[in-house]
């Protein structure tokens, strides 16, 4: 599907990294997860690519799909906010406020470019916000049956919730499946970073993504299965 109103992707790739030592430009079976993600912009007919990014620029082999924007170190740390580096990005990448944006981090390698064009055609229904990219949890890992354990208070059991043991719903065909965010795509409009200051606003829709198609890049055994699941897409387009 092509995209009629020029979207604007950025790309989020600063060297640090607490978990995977410079994960985002780290060869997974020979393409980096920043590589990756620029792929499926471009795959997607993204006209306008933007790698925010503190790395040199030697370590992009100046790819001519994309434009490179040098990231303040101030905006390049583990406690730095997406929200914070789009306006920056957006402050200086002048577009109109009806242009659609897609955020791509590249911790994300099992992205495809349906996955963008998806966002941004949902992005487009009507009073939209934005889109945020979602898996189910299990049914084992549902709220209402996690409990957290109190140091505050000699260590004791204590629902999340606040709920009793014995009112704690233990039927899992009646939980509603519940959603965490999982990184592969989030859609937005121009003027929703300006509206709002940030990525999301009031109406979020939801882009629902199968786990199989989703691994973030957290851990070595993240890394690990990241590379079993892209052989395996590998091995279905072969």
């Amino acid at each position: 599907m092509a995209i009629d109103i020029h979207p604007l992707a950025i790309i989020p790739a600063r060297m640090g990294s607490e978990g995977i030592p410079h994960k985002n430009f780290r060869k997974l079976l020979g393409i980096s997860p920043t590589e990756r993600a620029i792929t499926a912009a471009v795959a997607a007919q993204i006209p306008q690519v933007v790698l925010s990014t503190d790395a040199p620029l030697s370590w992009f082999c100046d790819d001519a799909r994309i434009s490179w924007q040098d990231r303040p170190a101030a905006l390049a740390t583990g406690t730095t906010t997406m929200s914070e580096v789009v306006q920056y990005v957006l402050a200086h990448v002048p577009g109109p406020d009806d242009q659609m944006i897609v955020l791509l981090q590249p911790t994300q390698p099992l992205r495809t470019s349906v996955h963008i064009t998806d966002a941004l055609t949902l992005l487009q229904r009507p009073d939209t916000d934005s889109v945020v990219s979602v898996v189910a949890l299990p049914p084992t890992h549902h709220p209402v049956w996690q409990y957290l354990i109190d140091a505050r208070d000699g260590g004791r059991l204590h629902h999340q919730a606040h709920q009793r043991p014995g009112d704690v719903q233990t039927r899992r065909q009646v939980l509603p499946t519940t959603y965490i965010r999982d990184g592969t795509v989030y859609a937005f409009w121009r003027r929703t970073v300006r509206v709002y200051r940030g990525i999301y606003g009031k109406v979020i829709r939801p882009l629902v993504i199968q786990a199989a198609e989703t691994c973030a890049l957290d851990t070595l055994e993240d890394w690990a299965e990241a590379e079993r699941r892209l052989l395996v897409q590998a091995g279905k387009r072969n």
